[in-house]
Protein backbone atom coordinates (compact mmCIF):
# COMPACT_ATOMS: atom_id res chain seq x y z
CA UNK A 1 0.00 0.00 0.00
CA UNK A 2 1.17 3.51 -0.75
CA UNK A 3 1.81 5.77 2.22
CA UNK A 4 0.66 9.02 0.63
CA UNK A 5 -2.49 9.86 -1.28
CA UNK A 6 -3.85 13.25 -2.20
CA UNK A 7 -7.49 14.05 -1.57
CA UNK A 8 -9.37 17.20 -2.46
CA UNK A 9 -12.94 17.75 -1.31
CA UNK A 10 -13.23 14.02 -0.69
CA UNK A 11 -12.07 12.97 -4.17
CA UNK A 12 -9.15 10.56 -4.45
CA UNK A 13 -6.64 11.16 -7.21
CA UNK A 14 -4.57 8.44 -8.83
CA UNK A 15 -0.79 8.75 -8.79
CA UNK A 16 -0.65 9.53 -12.50
CA UNK A 17 -3.42 12.12 -12.31
CA UNK A 18 -1.74 13.66 -9.30
CA UNK A 19 1.46 14.39 -11.19
CA UNK A 20 -0.17 15.55 -14.41
CA UNK A 21 -2.59 17.86 -12.58
CA UNK A 22 -0.19 18.78 -9.78
CA UNK A 23 -0.27 22.54 -10.21
CA UNK A 24 -4.07 22.67 -10.08
CA UNK A 25 -4.26 20.33 -7.11
CA UNK A 26 -1.76 22.24 -4.99
CA UNK A 27 -3.49 25.50 -5.83
CA UNK A 28 -6.94 24.32 -4.77
CA UNK A 29 -6.47 21.98 -1.84
CA UNK A 30 -4.15 20.88 0.91
CA UNK A 31 -3.06 17.25 0.56
CA UNK A 32 -3.98 14.76 3.23
CA UNK A 33 -1.35 12.23 4.19
CA UNK A 34 -2.88 8.80 4.68
CA UNK A 35 -0.70 6.53 6.79
CA UNK A 36 -1.09 3.00 5.52
CA UNK A 37 0.98 1.47 8.35
CA UNK A 38 1.41 2.95 11.82
CA UNK A 39 5.07 1.98 11.83
CA UNK A 40 5.94 4.01 8.73
CA UNK A 41 9.39 5.59 8.93
CA UNK A 42 10.04 9.30 9.24
CA UNK A 43 8.61 11.50 6.44
CA UNK A 44 11.44 12.63 4.14
CA UNK A 45 11.73 15.48 1.62
CA UNK A 46 14.77 15.67 -0.68
CA UNK A 47 15.95 18.95 -2.22
CA UNK A 48 18.16 18.24 -5.25
CA UNK A 49 20.01 20.04 -8.06
CA UNK A 50 19.89 16.96 -10.29
CA UNK A 51 21.95 17.52 -13.49
CA UNK A 52 24.89 19.35 -11.93
CA UNK A 53 26.38 15.98 -10.96
CA UNK A 54 25.31 12.36 -11.14
CA UNK A 55 25.56 11.66 -7.41
CA UNK A 56 22.10 13.24 -7.10
CA UNK A 57 20.82 10.34 -9.21
CA UNK A 58 22.35 7.83 -6.82
CA UNK A 59 20.75 9.57 -3.84
CA UNK A 60 17.28 9.59 -5.45
CA UNK A 61 17.55 5.98 -6.65
CA UNK A 62 18.70 4.86 -3.21
CA UNK A 63 15.87 6.75 -1.46
CA UNK A 64 13.34 5.17 -3.83
CA UNK A 65 14.69 1.71 -3.10
CA UNK A 66 14.51 2.30 0.65
CA UNK A 67 10.94 3.58 0.20
CA UNK A 68 10.10 0.41 -1.72
CA UNK A 69 11.46 -1.62 1.20
CA UNK A 70 9.45 0.35 3.73
CA UNK A 71 12.60 1.75 5.36
CA UNK A 72 11.97 5.28 4.08
CA UNK A 73 8.86 7.42 3.65
CA UNK A 74 9.85 9.69 0.77
CA UNK A 75 6.92 12.11 0.57
CA UNK A 76 8.42 14.78 -1.70
CA UNK A 77 11.31 15.81 -3.93
CA UNK A 78 11.95 19.39 -5.03
CA UNK A 79 14.43 20.54 -7.67
CA UNK A 80 16.43 23.65 -6.81
CA UNK A 81 17.80 25.14 -10.06
CA UNK A 82 16.14 26.68 -13.10
CA UNK A 83 16.83 23.65 -15.28
CA UNK A 84 13.59 23.05 -17.15
CA UNK A 85 13.77 19.25 -17.31
CA UNK A 86 15.61 18.59 -14.06
CA UNK A 87 12.43 17.58 -12.26
CA UNK A 88 11.54 15.42 -15.27
CA UNK A 89 14.63 13.30 -14.61
CA UNK A 90 13.51 12.93 -10.99
CA UNK A 91 10.09 11.76 -12.22
CA UNK A 92 11.75 9.15 -14.46
CA UNK A 93 13.47 7.59 -11.44
CA UNK A 94 10.37 7.68 -9.25
CA UNK A 95 8.35 6.04 -12.04
CA UNK A 96 10.94 3.30 -12.50
CA UNK A 97 10.55 2.37 -8.83
CA UNK A 98 6.75 2.59 -8.94
CA UNK A 99 6.62 5.72 -6.76
CA UNK A 100 4.73 8.23 -8.92
CA UNK A 101 2.76 9.42 -5.89
CA UNK A 102 5.81 11.22 -4.45
CA UNK A 103 5.06 14.95 -4.61
CA UNK A 104 7.29 16.93 -6.99
CA UNK A 105 8.07 20.63 -7.12
CA UNK A 106 10.64 22.89 -8.74
CA UNK A 107 12.49 26.18 -8.47
CA UNK A 108 11.48 28.14 -11.57
CA UNK A 109 13.87 31.06 -11.55
CA UNK A 110 16.76 31.64 -13.92
CA UNK A 111 19.58 30.62 -11.55
CA UNK A 112 21.72 27.80 -12.99
CA UNK A 113 19.24 27.15 -15.79
CA UNK A 114 22.15 26.12 -17.96
CA UNK A 115 22.15 28.94 -20.47
CA UNK A 116 25.96 28.82 -20.46
CA UNK A 117 28.45 26.00 -20.90
CA UNK A 118 30.08 24.97 -17.64
CA UNK A 119 33.72 25.77 -16.99
CA UNK A 120 35.02 22.31 -17.88
CA UNK A 121 33.42 22.63 -21.31
CA UNK A 122 32.43 18.99 -21.67
CA UNK A 123 28.72 19.27 -21.03
CA UNK A 124 26.01 21.84 -20.90
CA UNK A 125 23.31 22.03 -18.25
CA UNK A 126 20.89 23.82 -20.51
CA UNK A 127 17.23 24.50 -19.97
CA UNK A 128 14.75 26.84 -18.42
CA UNK A 129 12.76 29.72 -19.77
CA UNK A 130 14.33 33.10 -20.51
CA UNK A 131 13.06 35.85 -18.25
CA UNK A 132 10.25 37.69 -20.03
CA UNK A 133 10.04 35.06 -22.77
CA UNK A 134 7.66 32.16 -23.30
CA UNK A 135 10.02 29.94 -25.28
CA UNK A 136 11.73 27.16 -23.35
CA UNK A 137 15.30 26.24 -24.19
CA UNK A 138 16.09 22.63 -25.03
CA UNK A 139 17.83 20.68 -22.28
CA UNK A 140 21.36 19.48 -23.04
CA UNK A 141 23.32 17.64 -20.37
CA UNK A 142 25.26 14.53 -19.53
CA UNK A 143 22.15 12.55 -18.61
CA UNK A 144 19.01 14.65 -17.97
CA UNK A 145 18.01 15.00 -21.62
CA UNK A 146 18.50 11.29 -22.24
CA UNK A 147 16.48 10.22 -19.21
CA UNK A 148 13.56 12.51 -20.01
CA UNK A 149 13.55 11.54 -23.70
CA UNK A 150 14.17 7.79 -23.45
CA UNK A 151 12.35 6.73 -20.28
CA UNK A 152 8.64 6.88 -19.37
CA UNK A 153 7.48 9.28 -16.67
CA UNK A 154 4.36 11.32 -15.90
CA UNK A 155 6.36 14.57 -15.57
CA UNK A 156 8.79 15.85 -18.21
CA UNK A 157 9.54 19.43 -17.10
CA UNK A 158 8.74 21.97 -14.44
CA UNK A 159 5.70 23.34 -16.26
CA UNK A 160 3.89 20.22 -14.99
CA UNK A 161 4.60 20.67 -11.28
CA UNK A 162 3.99 23.35 -8.64
CA UNK A 163 6.73 25.65 -7.43
CA UNK A 164 8.97 24.17 -4.74
CA UNK A 165 7.87 26.47 -1.92
CA UNK A 166 4.18 25.57 -2.28
CA UNK A 167 5.11 21.87 -2.23
CA UNK A 168 7.24 22.38 0.85
CA UNK A 169 4.49 24.30 2.63
CA UNK A 170 1.76 21.80 1.69
CA UNK A 171 3.77 18.78 2.75
CA UNK A 172 5.00 20.29 5.99
CA UNK A 173 1.55 21.56 6.95
CA UNK A 174 0.13 18.05 6.49
CA UNK A 175 2.65 16.30 8.77
CA UNK A 176 2.73 15.84 12.54
CA UNK A 177 4.78 18.32 14.54
CA UNK A 178 8.54 17.74 14.68
CA UNK A 179 8.34 14.72 12.37
CA UNK A 180 9.92 15.59 9.01
CA UNK A 181 13.52 15.15 7.83
CA UNK A 182 14.77 17.43 5.04
CA UNK A 183 17.79 16.29 2.99
CA UNK A 184 19.38 19.19 1.11
CA UNK A 185 21.72 17.80 -1.56
CA UNK A 186 21.92 20.78 -3.89
CA UNK A 187 21.75 24.54 -3.77
CA UNK A 188 19.79 26.15 -0.95
CA UNK A 189 17.58 28.30 -3.19
CA UNK A 190 14.37 26.51 -2.22
CA UNK A 191 15.19 26.49 1.47
CA UNK A 192 15.89 30.21 1.39
CA UNK A 193 12.55 30.85 -0.32
CA UNK A 194 10.75 28.55 2.12
CA UNK A 195 12.19 30.39 5.13
CA UNK A 196 11.23 33.72 3.54
CA UNK A 197 7.68 32.59 2.81
CA UNK A 198 4.76 34.28 4.56
CA UNK A 199 1.51 32.90 5.96
CA UNK A 200 -0.93 31.93 3.20
CA UNK A 201 -3.97 29.79 2.44
CA UNK A 202 -1.89 26.66 3.06
CA UNK A 203 -0.79 27.59 6.57
CA UNK A 204 -1.12 30.52 8.92
CA UNK A 205 2.54 30.04 9.85
CA UNK A 206 5.47 31.82 8.25
CA UNK A 207 8.17 29.70 6.64
CA UNK A 208 10.41 29.88 9.70
CA UNK A 209 7.50 29.00 11.99
CA UNK A 210 6.42 26.11 9.75
CA UNK A 211 9.92 24.62 9.66
CA UNK A 212 10.24 25.06 13.43
CA UNK A 213 6.90 23.34 14.02
CA UNK A 214 7.14 20.43 11.56
CA UNK A 215 10.81 19.60 10.91
CA UNK A 216 12.85 17.56 13.36
CA UNK A 217 16.11 17.34 11.42
CA UNK A 218 17.80 18.84 8.36
CA UNK A 219 20.83 17.21 6.75
CA UNK A 220 22.83 19.42 4.41
CA UNK A 221 25.44 18.44 1.85
CA UNK A 222 27.38 21.68 1.71
CA UNK A 223 30.53 23.39 2.84
CA UNK A 224 33.82 21.98 4.09
CA UNK A 225 34.75 21.61 7.75
CA UNK A 226 36.02 23.10 9.93
CA UNK A 227 36.35 25.70 7.14
CA UNK A 228 36.55 25.96 3.36
CA UNK A 229 39.75 28.02 3.24
CA UNK A 230 41.72 27.14 0.09
CA UNK A 231 39.38 24.24 -0.64
CA UNK A 232 40.45 24.24 -4.30
CA UNK A 233 43.52 26.47 -4.32
CA UNK A 234 42.21 29.99 -4.59
CA UNK A 235 38.57 28.79 -4.60
CA UNK A 236 37.17 28.95 -1.09
CA UNK A 237 33.56 27.90 -1.59
CA UNK A 238 32.10 24.43 -1.84
CA UNK A 239 29.78 24.01 -4.86
CA UNK A 240 26.42 23.98 -3.07
CA UNK A 241 27.37 27.10 -1.10
CA UNK A 242 28.73 29.14 -4.00
CA UNK A 243 28.68 27.27 -7.31
CA UNK A 244 26.86 28.11 -10.51
CA UNK A 245 28.87 31.19 -11.58
CA UNK A 246 29.87 32.09 -15.14
CA UNK A 247 31.85 29.45 -17.09
CA UNK A 248 35.60 29.61 -16.64
CA UNK A 249 35.25 31.77 -13.54
CA UNK A 250 36.51 30.77 -10.11
CA UNK A 251 34.33 33.44 -8.56
CA UNK A 252 31.36 32.38 -6.46
CA UNK A 253 27.80 32.77 -7.67
CA UNK A 254 26.00 35.59 -5.84
CA UNK A 255 22.72 33.65 -6.01
CA UNK A 256 23.94 30.40 -4.46
CA UNK A 257 26.18 32.11 -1.89
CA UNK A 258 23.45 34.41 -0.62
CA UNK A 259 20.90 31.55 -0.57
CA UNK A 260 23.23 29.34 1.47
CA UNK A 261 24.06 32.14 3.89
CA UNK A 262 20.41 33.02 4.44
CA UNK A 263 19.13 29.45 4.79
CA UNK A 264 21.93 28.21 7.05
CA UNK A 265 21.87 31.34 9.18
CA UNK A 266 18.13 31.34 9.77
CA UNK A 267 17.43 27.73 10.60
CA UNK A 268 15.18 27.65 13.69
CA UNK A 269 17.03 26.67 16.86
CA UNK A 270 14.48 23.90 17.49
CA UNK A 271 15.61 22.02 14.37
CA UNK A 272 18.69 19.79 14.49
CA UNK A 273 20.96 20.58 11.52
CA UNK A 274 23.80 18.24 10.48
CA UNK A 275 26.25 19.09 7.71
CA UNK A 276 28.16 16.62 5.55
CA UNK A 277 31.07 18.51 4.02
CA UNK A 278 32.93 18.09 0.76
CA UNK A 279 35.74 16.21 2.48
CA UNK A 280 33.42 13.35 3.49
CA UNK A 281 31.78 12.44 0.19
CA UNK A 282 35.07 13.00 -1.62
CA UNK A 283 36.37 9.78 -0.02
CA UNK A 284 33.37 7.57 -0.84
CA UNK A 285 33.21 6.17 -4.40
CA UNK A 286 30.10 4.44 -5.73
CA UNK A 287 28.03 3.70 -8.81
CA UNK A 288 30.50 1.90 -11.05
CA UNK A 289 28.89 -1.41 -10.16
CA UNK A 290 25.69 -0.33 -11.93
CA UNK A 291 27.31 -1.16 -15.28
CA UNK A 292 27.30 -4.87 -14.38
CA UNK A 293 24.55 -5.24 -11.75
CA UNK A 294 21.74 -3.30 -13.46
CA UNK A 295 20.04 -3.78 -16.85
CA UNK A 296 20.08 -1.22 -19.66
CA UNK A 297 16.51 -0.15 -18.88
CA UNK A 298 17.55 1.10 -15.44
CA UNK A 299 17.68 4.94 -15.52
CA UNK A 300 20.14 5.01 -12.61
CA UNK A 301 22.58 2.97 -14.68
CA UNK A 302 21.92 5.05 -17.80
CA UNK A 303 22.65 8.34 -16.03
CA UNK A 304 25.87 6.99 -14.55
CA UNK A 305 27.14 5.63 -17.84
CA UNK A 306 26.25 8.88 -19.64
CA UNK A 307 28.30 10.95 -17.23
CA UNK A 308 31.04 8.65 -15.96
CA UNK A 309 31.40 5.97 -18.59
CA UNK A 310 31.20 2.21 -18.17
CA UNK A 311 32.20 0.84 -14.79
CA UNK A 312 33.48 4.12 -13.38
CA UNK A 313 32.72 5.29 -9.85
CA UNK A 314 31.93 8.81 -8.70
CA UNK A 315 32.30 10.53 -5.34
CA UNK A 316 29.24 10.21 -3.13
CA UNK A 317 28.53 13.54 -1.48
CA UNK A 318 24.76 13.39 -2.00
CA UNK A 319 24.19 9.64 -1.44
CA UNK A 320 26.06 9.72 1.88
CA UNK A 321 23.95 12.70 2.98
CA UNK A 322 20.66 11.10 1.95
CA UNK A 323 21.61 7.80 3.58
CA UNK A 324 22.25 9.61 6.86
CA UNK A 325 18.96 11.47 6.56
CA UNK A 326 17.03 8.23 6.06
CA UNK A 327 18.78 5.68 8.26
CA UNK A 328 21.07 7.71 10.50
CA UNK A 329 24.73 6.78 10.74
CA UNK A 330 26.78 4.02 12.25
CA UNK A 331 29.24 5.37 14.78
CA UNK A 332 31.61 2.75 13.41
CA UNK A 333 31.75 4.85 10.24
CA UNK A 334 31.31 8.44 11.40
CA UNK A 335 31.68 10.74 14.34
CA UNK A 336 29.80 13.94 15.12
CA UNK A 337 31.92 17.06 15.49
CA UNK A 338 31.23 20.61 16.63
CA UNK A 339 28.05 19.91 18.60
CA UNK A 340 26.46 23.14 19.70
CA UNK A 341 28.45 25.24 17.25
CA UNK A 342 27.18 26.57 13.97
CA UNK A 343 28.06 26.85 10.30
CA UNK A 344 28.53 30.40 9.04
CA UNK A 345 28.41 31.05 5.27
CA UNK A 346 29.64 34.31 3.79
CA UNK A 347 26.79 35.74 1.66
CA UNK A 348 29.19 37.08 -0.96
CA UNK A 349 31.96 34.50 -1.25
CA UNK A 350 30.11 31.34 -0.21
CA UNK A 351 33.06 30.46 2.04
CA UNK A 352 32.10 28.72 5.27
CA UNK A 353 33.61 28.24 8.70
CA UNK A 354 32.56 26.60 11.94
CA UNK A 355 31.81 28.85 14.85
CA UNK A 356 32.43 27.33 18.27
CA UNK A 357 29.59 26.90 20.81
CA UNK A 358 31.12 29.53 23.08
CA UNK A 359 30.52 32.14 20.37
CA UNK A 360 26.94 31.29 19.37
CA UNK A 361 25.39 28.10 20.79
CA UNK A 362 23.20 26.38 18.21
CA UNK A 363 21.59 23.03 17.38
CA UNK A 364 24.12 22.16 14.68
CA UNK A 365 27.00 19.74 14.07
CA UNK A 366 28.90 18.15 11.20
CA UNK A 367 29.93 14.62 10.27
CA UNK A 368 33.50 13.37 10.05
CA UNK A 369 34.26 10.07 8.31
CA UNK A 370 36.45 7.76 10.35
CA UNK A 371 39.69 6.52 8.82
CA UNK A 372 39.33 3.39 6.65
CA UNK A 373 35.51 3.52 6.76
CA UNK A 374 34.81 4.91 3.29
CA UNK A 375 34.48 1.41 1.81
CA UNK A 376 31.86 0.49 4.41
CA UNK A 377 29.62 3.41 3.45
CA UNK A 378 30.21 2.82 -0.26
CA UNK A 379 29.18 -0.81 0.11
CA UNK A 380 25.88 0.17 1.70
CA UNK A 381 25.10 2.60 -1.14
CA UNK A 382 26.07 0.21 -3.94
CA UNK A 383 24.03 -2.60 -2.42
CA UNK A 384 20.93 -0.40 -2.59
CA UNK A 385 21.66 0.62 -6.19
CA UNK A 386 22.03 -2.98 -7.33
CA UNK A 387 18.69 -4.12 -5.89
CA UNK A 388 16.13 -4.30 -8.73
CA UNK A 389 12.75 -2.59 -8.05
CA UNK A 390 10.72 -5.82 -7.80
CA UNK A 391 7.39 -3.99 -7.46
CA UNK A 392 8.27 -1.02 -9.60
CA UNK A 393 7.26 -0.03 -13.13
CA UNK A 394 10.51 -0.80 -14.89
CA UNK A 395 9.14 -0.46 -18.43
CA UNK A 396 11.49 -1.92 -21.05
CA UNK A 397 12.98 0.80 -23.22
CA UNK A 398 15.68 1.00 -25.84
CA UNK A 399 18.69 2.91 -24.49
Amino acid sequence: AKAVEVSCSGRQRSAMAYQMLAAALWATCIPTVVVAHPELPTPLIIDTDMSTDVDDVVAICMANELTRRGEANLIGIVHDTGLLEGVGAVSVINHFYGNDEIALGAFMGTFDNGSEILANGNWQSTGGVDEGQSTARTTEGPYVKNLVRDFPSPVKNYSQVPDAVSVYRNLLASQPDHSVVLASIGFLTNLENLLRSRPDEISSLSGVELVSAKVKRIVVMGGSYPNSSHLFGSVEHEWNFGGGAAPGSKAPSPESASAASYAVGRMPASVEVTFLGYEVGDQIFTGGRLTECAPANNPCRKAYVDMQGLGKNRQSWDPATALFGILGVSLDDYEFVGQGGRCVVDPTSGADHWESPSVAPANQKYLALKATRAASVAGQIDALLCQPPANGLADPVQV
